[in-house]
């Protein structure tokens, strides 16, 4: 429902901690840790920017498989 309403022009504020939701519906996200903006861009940049990783899914190499 939140995409087909964004697909229609209405933008929407969601403030979530599920990634998985964040990655299926928004275009652009803003990422907050302890209220300091730590990364700005489309979803998919955000979601691989390594202070979002560090911050929300645990250490960088571990999350990445590396």
């Amino acid at each position: 429902m939140l995409k087909r309403l964004n697909d229609m022009g209405l933008t929407i504020l969601i403030v979530d901690h599920d990634m998985s939701l964040v990655s299926q519906v928004a275009r652009r996200a803003t990422v907050l840790n302890f209220g300091k903006k730590i990364a700005e861009g489309t979803a998919d940049e955000v979601l691989r920017h390594p202070a979002v990783v560090e911050a929300y899914l645990g250490d960088r190499e571990v999350a990445l498989g590396v």
